[in-house]
């Protein structure tokens, strides 16, 4: 009997130890290894995957275009987590980073604490098109260049006033009062050109002042060469990005330009975007059209860092050609797109939810790399130009 006794504690060892075998080994497996250790704040985009370890997440991790980010065995893909919020692994998080495309990114940001090591300077923010924003701090980088601003096609039009909206405003954020600009003059009182940095790819451009210009109540965008690499962020093209000063809620968007054609360009691109650089998760509404096709217009957005809800809308015309007005309504419980007035899609939350945070409304025009697929490939053969007649915002 105490042989039959024995024989039964012995087993029922033998079990633990091989469940707990399991369980150490289901662990082991879910943290990569071996890991490069990693100073925070920290910033990765490309594609290919990695294994990293820090000791702190600062204030939150975020990432975008990425197939796997796991912390310590668990899940981040594509999404904005607070960096308190993940618990530490023997006191420490042990990230996987694996993306299949060049503008996949990852960063650990915010207010960083404990760990020992260096604080990096954060990148500017990358504020924009599908695929591709990310953010960091404000640019408050001071441009060195001389040279004369860079000019562009003469405006042969008048410009047109904007319709007056017929929707009836609802609740939403708290507004900031609703504008227009006739694109007289830079309106410093209303936005910021982007001067002096850049974003991770797919964007090849460096952000400069000199890049929009104003003549016969026109704004134009242009893409050159000029003073690149040296004087582009080192970059080899440079843009321009037009940016609202402040944060603004539901409403109405609107603005009237025509796109610049050519194939490797998002050659016309209005979207409004919040993100850390605002203390907020990334919120992002776009229309973007690309230059290898401007008879086409792609929307889309973005909550808590969660993109995916692209549609491609055909316009009917070339928006190369002339001037429309393109425009988006942003709400609670829907967004709708509206081209020369007309309603052309509609999200209501039902491919994932609908952002709801205050963000800036923005204009640029980029060339990219390494994104082949998406906006074709770019060859520079002449400088490129966005013209836009008025942009206007209706809460």
């Amino acid at each position: 009997m105490k042989i039959k006794r024995f024989t039964l504690a012995v087993a029922i060892l033998v079990v633990i130890l091989t469940m707990t075998a399991a369980i150490t080994s289901a662990s082991a497996q879910s943290v990569c290894s071996p890991a490069t250790t990693i100073s925070v704040p920290f910033a990765k985009d490309g594609a290919g995957t990695f294994c990293y370890q820090a000791s702190s997440l600062c204030g939150y991790v975020n990432s975008w275009n990425t197939t796997n980010i796991s912390i310590n065995g668990t899940s981040y893909t594509n999404v904005w987590v607070a960096g308190n919020s993940i618990a530490p692994l023997n006191g420490t998080y042990t990230i996987t980073y694996s993306s299949s495309v060049a503008w996949g990114h990852f960063e650990i940001g915010g207010t960083c604490s404990g760990g020992g090591g260096p604080t990096n300077t954060p990148v500017p923010p990358v504020l924009t098109a599908t695929r591709t924003a990310t953010q960091g701090t404000s640019p408050s980088l001071t441009p060195t260049r001389t040279r004369t601003s860079t000019s562009g096609p003469s405006a042969t039009r008048t410009s047109t006033q904007p319709p007056v909206a017929t929707f009836t405003p609802t609740s939403g954020p708290t507004a900031v009062g609703g504008f227009l600009d006739n694109m007289d003059g830079y309106n410093t009182s209303l936005f910021t050109k982007a001067d002096g940095w850049t974003n991770p790819n797919p964007f090849n451009t460096g952000w400069r002042a000199d890049h929009i210009n104003f003549a016969n109540g026109i704004m134009t965008i242009a893409l050159d060469n000029q003073g690149c690499p040296s004087g582009c962020s080192n970059r080899p093209y440079a843009s321009g990005e037009y940016r609202r000063n402040v944060l603004t809620g539901y409403g109405l968007y609107e603005a009237r330009f025509k796109a610049a054609k050519g194939s490797g360009i998002v050659g016309g691109s209005m979207f409004i975007y919040t993100g850390p650089s605002d203390g907020q998760p990334w919120d992002e509404i776009d229309i973007e059209i690309l230059g290898k096709d401007t008879t086409k217009m792609q929307v889309t957005y973005y909550t808590n860092g969660v993109g995916n809800h692209e549609t491609m809308i055909d316009l009917g015309f070339d928006s190369a050609a002339g001037f429309h007005t393109y425009g988006f309504e942003y709400r609670p419980t829907f967004i709708k797109w509206f081209v020369d007035g007309v309603l052309v899609h509609t999200e209501t939350g039902a491919r994932g939810p609908l952002p709801s945070r205050q963000m800036k409304f923005m204009m640029n025009l980029w060339p990219a790399i390494g994104a082949d697929q998406w906006t074709g490939p770019f060859t520079y053969t002449g400088p490129l130009y966005e013209q836009i007649d008025w942009m206007k915002y209706t809460p």
